[in-house]
């Protein structure tokens, strides 16, 4: 079927709609979920983050996940990452993500390799190199998203160099670190990102640049892809992200706002969007 969809397209007619797979329909939800935190006094009940709260969101979308701090809004990422598990489930509850999505998560505390890797290495991390991937692509590709994230000159002069977390006299901060975890996870090009805070390190410039990555990402179904290659023919890609602090940039396709174990969602059109 795929191969008769590309030679419709080949001839400018498009016989079916490859957005409209079965896999590509299925939802993104939470019913009925409840999440508390053990307290250090094991004489004091559990802390209640999360109370019967329900979601649910298509794949495709850029969804932004606000409220303030200790909400519970990273407690509803790792929910979906299946990094925490509902406590307390009843026989309705219900979490899930669907099964073929891959995943990458980016942390608000940035993580990269040693102090003898290089920028290129922390990049291409978790790749594997193999005749069927041209590496000098991969390498241009990884340069031009750091680049466009806003990554310093001097640290991208560095790119190759062992040591470049500061063994050779490069000097890089803890927002260089996180640009090179936002690069690595738009890189992987996944089915799903989920990030929280992506932009909590930033200075102003780079988390518009930032917020314009991640629009891309789910409009073009990638970054920096193929552009002979036609967008229906892509999978859907999915970005989730939580943020404090709102800004005049419109980005998100759904805006959700969590406080008193409570999850509302907004209107984006009468809402700003985070950095």
């Amino acid at each position: 079927m795929r191969q008769e969809t590309r030679a419709s397209l080949a001839g400018g007619k498009l016989s079916y709609d490859p957005t409209l797979l079965a896999v590509d329909r299925l939802p993104i939800k939470m019913v009925n979920v409840s999440f508390s935190y053990k307290t250090a006094d094991s004489t004091r009940n559990p802390e209640s983050i999360l109370s019967n709260m329900a979601l649910e969101f298509p794949q495709g979308k850029l969804v932004e996940m606000r409220g303030a701090a200790g909400g519970g809004k990273a407690t509803v990422l790792k929910l979906l990452a299946d990094a925490v598990f509902p406590t307390d489930p009843a026989q309705e509850t219900l979490v899930f993500t669907p099964p073929h999505l891959r995943c990458v998560q980016v942390q608000e505390n940035p993580l990269v390799l040693g102090p003898h890797e290089t920028i290129l290495e922390n990049m291409t991390y978790g790749i594997k190199k193999s005749p069927s991937i041209d590496w000098a692509a991969l390498e241009e590709r990884s340069r031009i998203i750091l680049k466009r994230l806003g990554m310093a000159d001097h640290i991208m002069e560095s790119f190759k160099t062992p040591g470049f977390l500061g063994v050779n006299g490069v000097c890089i901060t803890r927002a260089d670190r996180q640009l090179i975890n936002l690069g690595r996870a738009f890189l992987m090009n996944p089915e799903m990102i989920i990030m929280h805070k992506p932009a909590a390190l930033l200075n102003e410039k780079q988390a518009k640049l930032c917020l314009a990555m991640m629009r891309e990402f789910v409009d073009n179904r990638g970054v920096l892809m193929d552009p002979a290659e036609p967008i229906v023919m892509r999978r859907k890609r999915t970005l989730l992200f939580t943020t404090l602090i709102p800004s005049v940039a419109e980005v998100a396709d759904e805006i959700y706002f969590i406080s008193d174990n409570m999850l509302t969602k907004e209107n984006p059109d009468l809402s700003t969007s985070p950095v």
